[in-house]
């Protein structure tokens, strides 16, 4: 017997069998299934009592089964819900039959009864019966709602959000809110629901107008309002939706009564190019730093930070930091003694890369090396203290001087709150007016060598803080409501200023004013740490407290009498004066506590003078110039490409050469550091032996045409080296977008500007060559010159020939001039070396200036009363924005170790002594004597000498315009003396003493005065008759 599955697949079934013929299968003997019963209510599920209303009142269920249908099946159910059978509807029995043979269900109808009574909606519930000729299914119950037509419940109203939705264009991104009222309470008649849109959508400009109502239909429980979204170009990120359903008499708002739909936004913001800000908050700039310092920075950026790499002069010191707080503990032992520049490099998830400003740090692991100076309140003394506490009186600082500050060339400036004034003292003690005319009592330098003052109210009110600009112009910086008094300056530029009402007040760099901290005791003297903690002397609570960057505060220390002046020395020691006490108190880090001087009077302020442990005896005069200033990206020949051609800075240094030495520099410029050049350390080092180094500027090509682009390079200050008149120079990158002429570019620069008889000590000139689109390896290459000045070739100093060749290789030449001592008196006298024309573009400078000093006594016949100084006892002073400032080049004296100068300034200026105690007496035929070097770029258009005869200072005599209203022109009071003298050179003055009336005089005072421009004066007095 073979079987056969329905595809064709044979398999035996049985064998052995004799000859089969036909089978059948026989009836099977097991019970047929039991059928399954299934019971649902149709819909609508509700029904109203009739009573003439428009609504359906007639509901029912459905009964069916599944199954064999051969014969006739009843089916039993209960009847149950808040509805009573034959009361509240018509009666039905408890069950039905099933017809056999029939494949349809049966419904069972539910007639509602009218009736008056109020009872609200009731239901009907059917549920399936077991039995045992039918199985019970699912679904088995159901349930219809009868409504009341005697009193309506008003309809419970909710609402929801379907989803999200997004920009996506028209027809697309769209979403709903639902509405539901309930279907079991209140009227299947049209709702109008009311409703408030909000969010940070606005309704028809992020998304299609929408009103502020919906309506449900009749016999509707669930409608929708669809949310379509307008897609724009904005950024503006996800936005909301917010519907709020608003109260109303025709229904009452149910558990959701507000749904919020998030409009998702599909416009992506620009790819970020903001590179992180990044700030050096420790240590201090100009701080002198030892042993292990932490180096700590802000960084910021709108997309992260995710790293910030320190640099010591160009180099990276330690990991990179990828997480904040970024501090480095840098050990200072391993570092070279000196002057260094900190940096500090932020990067964000962009890739973008931000730069810190440099912070200057002195290294000083060895012993201090700096004197203390003090000032003394009572007896209006600066002294001076050697780092043994050996005391010495450094000079005078008028009445009741305070506050005390260092510019970066080692002059002192004191405050003389009862003088009105500042005075300027140069590191050998001679002093001169600053400025005056307010009651000065706090000073203090940015790094931009501007001189903040404090000035307060002296009826204790108010105050001001005043700006002076190296050349002494004033401008007022902030005004307060209360008096200041000690200032002092963090390491990002930030002024902080201790004032009378126990607040101590935080401006930005322009001029921002905020509270830093408040409630301490009379505050006076400030100073900052290496770490920038602010350390505040309160002189009332007899405390010094330390504060954090962050505002942190704490008594560093106490039981002080009334400490006052602060001041930081090298090693990281806090030194206060105390007022009272006289007391000088030196403080470790930890706070260990030395008397470190005592008896000196009451003093207040305190500042530390420059490193004389870091300096030569000899200090350096250290320039730098551009030597080719010229860099090219890429040089090119025919179709085939070559390096880049490179540019060159020449750093020079005038002095001793014996020791190698270090010098630093900043980089800026329309060119990146590090993007458009190969990055520059911010140092070079001079070789032993070496006058000169060299820093190469190599371009990074970028493949594109593009404008010429700068690198500025400029020098910084030095405890080890004076930075010279020569202190920046720029180089230019060019593409092959922008090329400059094709010819050889030229410039002149006097790299040693003085000159001297005496050894002979010669000055030395340097001739640039550059060009973008040769190697200066390539040719030698020779400029011509001419040779003019008040001294003449080959008598003054050593033959010159006109000319000299730039070797192969080269990007410059020097040109020596070697004085010849003429063995007579002779003023300061100038050699001017000019480019002359040639197979070359002459740029500026075309022209410099050596001065050839004399080393020869002046004659017996002339007395000299100002030279490297005032006259003994005399005072000082100034008007119209001059001032005195004493200067040992640019140009150099005419005698002697310096000369004063006057200030750049507009109109009538002037600066002047009297009451000198030595007196010059003049007698009859003596000619009155001054030398004047007009400055050549800002020359005045006139100049006036005063002499005091101590009852006038009507004698003068002028040069140039009649300009200055003093006197009456052609008298003793207002002398004409003939044109100005020419600029660029030493000049001598001659007036007789008789045309100003001063024959048989004794003078003790002196007047410089211009109108405009600049002037320096030297060695001034009289020449008699032999």
């Amino acid at each position: 017997i073979y079987k056969f599955t329905p595809d064709g697949a044979r398999s035996t079934f049985a064998t052995g069998l004799n000859r089969p013929t036909f089978m059948a299968f026989a009836p099977s003997t097991a019970a047929p299934p039991l059928p399954t019963a299934h019971l649902v209510s149709n819909y609508p599920s509700q029904g109203w009592e009739p009573g003439g209303q428009d609504r359906p009142s007639d509901i029912s269920f459905f009964i069916w089964r599944d199954g064999g249908t051969n014969r006739d099946l009843t089916v039993y159910y209960t009847v149950g819900g808040t509805a009573s059978n034959g009361v509240d509807y018509q009666t039905i029995p408890e069950s039905v039959t099933l017809p056999a043979g029939s494949l349809y269900g049966i419904g069972v109808s539910i007639h509602p009864l009218e009736d008056a009574e109020v009872e609200g909606t009731e239901t009907v519930t059917l549920t399936l019966r077991p039995d045992p000729h039918y199985q019970v299914g699912s679904p088995n119950t159901g349930t219809v709602f009868i409504r009341d037509n005697d009193y309506d419940i008003p309809a419970t109203v909710s609402v929801s959000a379907s989803g999200a939705a997004s920009e996506s264009g028209p027809g697309e991104g769209w979403t709903n809110f639902r509405f539901d009222r309930s279907p079991y309470s209140g009227t299947s008649a049209p709702l109008t629901v009311y409703f408030t849109l909000g969010g940070t959508a606005i309704n028809g400009v992020d998304y299609e107008p929408l009103s502020n109502s919906l309506t449900f239909p009749f016999g509707v429980y669930t409608t929708h309002l669809r949310v379509q979204p307008i897609d724009d170009t904005e950024v503006e990120g996800d936005e909301t939706v917010v519907l709020t359903l608003s109260t109303n008499s025709a229904y009452t708002i149910g558990a959701s009564g507000s749904a919020t739909v998030t409009i998702a936004d599909n416009d992506s913001p620009p790819a970020d190019t903001n590179a992180p800000t990044v700030v050096i908050t420790a240590p201090t700039n100009n701080a002198t730093v030892s042993g292990t310092v932490t180096v700590s920075v802000d960084a910021s950026d709108d997309v992260g930070v995710v790293g910030v790499q320190f640099q010591l002069d160009g180099a990276n010191i330690g990991p990179e930091l990828t997480n904040a707080p970024y501090n480095l503990n840098w050990d200072t032992t391993a570092t070279p003694q000196g002057t260094h520049t900190l940096t500090a490099l932020a990067r964000d998830a962009a890739g973008n890369q931000g730069i810190s400003s440099p912070v200057t740090v002195v290294v000083n692991n060895g012993p201090r090396a700096q004197n203390l100076f003090v000032a003394d309140l009572s007896s209006g003394n600066i002294y001076e203290f050697a780092t043994d506490g050996a005391q010495s009186t450094f000079g005078s600082g008028g009445r009741s001087p305070h506050g005390l500050a260092f510019d970066i060339a080692g002059n002192l400036f004191v405050a003389a709150l009862s003088d009105g004034r500042i005075y300027k003292f140069t590191p050998d003690g001679a002093r001169s007016e600053f400025a005056s005319g307010a009651a000065f009592i706090g000073l203090a330098f940015n790094s931009a060598s501007n001189l903040f003052s404090t000035v307060p109210d002296l009826r204790g009110n108010i105050g001001w803080i005043y700006q002076f600009a190296p050349d002494g112009t004033r401008t007022t910086f902030a005004t307060l409501s209360s008096a200041p008094s000690g200032l002092a300056f963090d390491s990002a530029g930030n002024l902080f200023v201790a004032s009378g009402n126990g607040s101590i007040y935080k401006f930005t760099p322009d001029g921002a004013q905020s509270t830093f901290i408040s409630g301490i005791g009379n505050p006076a003297g400030l100073a900052f740490d290496g770490g920038g903690n602010l350390f505040v002397a309160a002189t009332g609570s007899g405390a010094i407290y330390k504060i954090t960057p962050d505002g942190a505060q704490s008594i560093f220390a106490s039981g002080l009498s009334a400490p006052y002046g602060l001041a930081f020395d090298g090693a990281g020691d806090l030194f206060d004066a105390d007022l009272n006490s006289g007391n000088i108190y030196e403080f470790t880090p930890e706070g260990v506590r030395s008397t470190f001087a005592s008896g000196s009077g009451n003093p207040t302020g305190i500042a530390f003078g420059p490193n004389t442990g870091l300096a030569d005896t000899a200090s350096p005069t250290v320039q730098v110039i551009a030597g080719d200033d010229l860099a090219r990206e890429a040089e090119h020949s025919g179709s085939e490409s070559g390096p880049p051609n490179t540019a060159e800075f020449v750093f020079w240094r005038n002095g001793d050469t014996r020791a190698a030495l270090t010098a630093h520099y900043m980089v800026s410029g329309t060119a990146s550091n590090g993007l458009d050049y190969q990055i520059l350390p911010g140092s070079v080092t001079f070789a032993a032996g070496a006058s000169y180094a060299t820093v190469g500027i190599i371009p990074i090509p970028d493949n594109q045409a593009e404008d010429q682009e700068t690198v500025v390079l400029t020098l910084s200050p030095d405890f080890t080296y004076t930075v010279g008149s020569l202190s920046n120079a720029t180089a230019r990158i060019v593409s092959d977008g922008y090329l400059p002429s094709g010819n050889w570019q030229v410039r002149a620069y006097a790299i040693q500007q003085t000159a001297s008889e005496s050894g002979p000590a010669r000055g030395e000139f340097v001739i640039t060559r550059s060009q973008a689109d040769y190697d200066t390896s390539l040719y030698p290459f020779t400029v011509y010159y001419t040779l003019s000045g008040t001294a003449i070739n080959g008598v003054d100093y050593e033959t010159l020939p006109g000319s000299v060749t730039i070797p192969a290789g080269a990007s410059f030449a020097t040109v020596t001039v070697t004085p010849i001592d003429a063995a007579v008196f002779e003023e300061t006298k100038t050699v001017i070396l000019a480019l002359k024309n040639g197979p070359y573009d002459i740029l500026p400078p075309s022209n410099a200036t050596v001065f050839i000093k004399d080393n020869d006594p002046p004659p017996a016949t002339e007395t000299l009363w100002v030279n490297d100084d005032v006259p003994a006892g005399a005072w000082t002073g100034a008007d119209g924005g001059d001032a005195w400032n004493w200067a040992s080049d640019n140009p150099p004296p005419f005698y002697g170790v310096r000369a004063h100068q006057s200030n750049l300034a507009p109109g009538i200026h002037y600066h002047y002594f009297a009451e000198a105690a030595e007196t010059l007496t003049v007698g009859p035929g003596d000619t009155l004597i001054a030398h004047v070097f007009l400055d050549p770029a800002n020359p005045p258009r006139e100049l006036m000498l005063e002499w005091f005869d101590g009852a006038s200072w009507r004698h003068a005599a002028y040069w140039g315009e009649n300009l200055i209203p003093w006197g009456d022109n052609g008298t003793a009071s207002q002398q004409p003396m003939g044109a100005l003298p020419g600029a660029g050179q030493w000049v001598r003055l001659e007036v007789p003493a008789g045309l100003v009336a001063l024959e048989r005089s004794t003078l003790s005072g002196m007047n410089f005065v211009l109108y405009d421009g600049r002037a320096t004066w030297d060695y001034c007095g009289k020449s008699s008759r032999e």
